[in-house]
């Protein structure tokens, strides 16, 4: 098949499809009104989209030189005109797009090994700073225990020097006492001596 019979068949085919379109809306039965009006205003622009592609279509059986076929796509910016032009690109195979799909393999095969390899030099630094941290995190936790042990042992210490200190007071005020006492039972005794024997 050649180019003039591939794009007369293209023609065809969206001819038919619009007309297919247009055949599947006239079995549509609505009840109310506006649905109606809807659905003849639909059939009304897809008799007009087919008349007007009909006839251009055979304007372009007539006259176009298949050979060399230009086309100008013209629109408002986003309304689909490179969409488009790369769908018929797809469509009809061009060679400069098949050449440039295959450079493009390769850079990207280059580019997906590039990224593996910055993957893995990042995976890399994340696991050595995450072990560093771990370690830096483990070791305070291990002098945090040691610090509480030394804590306990200064509060324990502290504990029994207290004891300590409070039982040499016991001890003192004791023996302060028993000699304050023997004191005064001396005096006292002494004294009743005096009075009674004196």
């Amino acid at each position: 098949m050649n180019d003039n019979q591939d794009f007369n068949q293209l023609y065809r085919d969206v001819s038919e499809n619009i007309a297919a379109a247009m055949d599947d809306l006239s079995k549509l039965s609505v009840s109310n009104t506006e649905g109606q009006e809807r659905l003849d205003s639909m059939k009304k622009t897809l008799r007009e989209m087919q008349a007007g592609f009909d006839a251009e279509l055979e304007f372009l059986e007539a006259n176009a030189e298949w050979e060399k076929f230009t086309m100008a796509f013209i629109g408002e910016t986003n309304a689909g005109k490179s969409t488009i032009i790369e769908s018929l690109r797809i469509l009809f195979n061009e060679s400069s797009r098949r050449k440039l799909i295959e450079d493009n393999q390769n850079n990207v095969d280059e580019l997906a090994q590039k990224l593996q390899a910055h993957a893995s030099r990042a995976e890399k630094a994340l696991a050595d700073s995450f072990h560093k941290h771990a370690r830096g995190v483990e070791a305070v936790r291990q002098d945090c225990g040691a610090l509480q042990t030394i804590l306990a042992e200064e509060a324990a210490e502290r504990v029994r020097v207290e004891q300590k200190a409070a039982s040499s007071r016991v001890k003192r005020n004791l023996i302060f006492g028993s000699v304050a006492g023997a004191l005064v039972g001396a005096s006292v005794a002494s004294a009743l001596f005096l009075t009674l024997g004196g």
